[in-house]
């Protein structure tokens, strides 16, 4: 069996379990993932809580890891001293070793990358279908969308991005400016003076109030409660374009979308610290559009 260990919001759970399930795919074994984050970490500042079992892979049992001995070999690795059952990610750019691992591994990293899963691009698309009708309210965006001429998600990151020290220090919030920019990009390069904007954000209210956009729809309901993170994702990506933010949540909005004439705008700058390598990050079918 191959062991995953899931953490964080929803973008990075998706990253995890498609790492796991590719490899497990290769080694034709089955794939466990280890849901004890959640359980230790109820208190964060930002709640993150599972959210995978919105989408088809509920249907295979997902089952829960046994962690005698993997706390204690995630304490030895902090000095170098490893197993070579548990696989620490050592650095964020793709690391090829990884696809070649043998069976009875456990994965615990980011793994931010559609290298370690692009051969299985299709099976891992529809693991990440929904696994139950649309909500009405979300239904209701799903037709406006399919009948534009030309349709194109924004994704405007703000939440913790802003608010959190730690985290505006490590990621930031991309400007409006990018986002301008990308609009025009898509203007210009979409050969149509019909796109329809749909925007996305945690912050819908900010956003309309400081996001000027012709043709812009912006995304809210008054009843957030049957409009789930999932839906959302699926949403932006029926879209036929997309304009995404520095975040793992619009990064798989933008990856599910199946139009093969999609373009897809990234800013060129992830984190703010620039010393993190993320050459591997987006595909290379993305446009990067300048962030500051």
């Amino acid at each position: 069996m191959i062991k995953t260990r899931l953490f964080g919001g929803l973008g990075n759970q998706m990253f995890q379990y498609a790492v796991g399930r590719a490899l497990s795919l290769r080694l034709k074994t089955n794939l466990g993932l280890d849901l004890s984050w959640f359980d230790d970490n109820k208190y964060l500042d930002t709640n993150r809580q599972f959210g995978l079992d919105a989408f088809n892979i509920a249907s295979r049992k997902l089952e829960r890891v046994d962690l005698k001995g993997i706390k204690l070999r995630r304490f030895f690795s902090k000095f170098g001293l490893s197993s070579k059952n548990y696989i620490k990610e050592k650095y964020f750019n793709f690391n090829k070793d990884i696809v070649h691992l043998s069976d009875d591994v456990y994965l615990d990293g980011y793994w931010q990358s559609e290298k370690y899963f692009s051969d299985f691009e299709e099976t891992i698309k529809n693991d990440f279908n929904l696994r139950y009708p649309l909500s009405r309210e979300a239904a209701g965006v799903h037709e406006i969308i399919i009948h534009a001429p030309v349709s194109c998600a924004i994704h405007i990151r703000r939440g913790d991005y802003v608010v959190n020290p730690g985290i505006n220090f490590y990621h930031g919030a991309c400007p409006l400016r990018y986002y301008r920019d990308a609009v025009d990009y898509i203007k210009k390069y979409s050969l149509s003076t019909e796109v329809s904007f749909f925007v996305f954000s945690d912050d819908i209210n900010w956003v309309k109030k400081n996001f000027i956009i012709e043709k812009g729809i912006f995304i809210e309901f008054e009843n957030r409660d049957g409009f789930k993170d999932q839906e959302e994702m699926i949403l932006m990506s029926r879209c036929q374009h997309q304009i995404i933010a520095n975040s793992t949540f619009s990064w798989w909005g933008a990856w599910l979308n199946k139009n093969k004439q999609k373009i897809i705008l990234a800013p060129d700058k992830w984190f703010n610290n620039v010393l993190i390598d993320t050459k591997d990050l987006l595909p290379d079918s993305w446009i990067k559009i300048k962030r500051d």
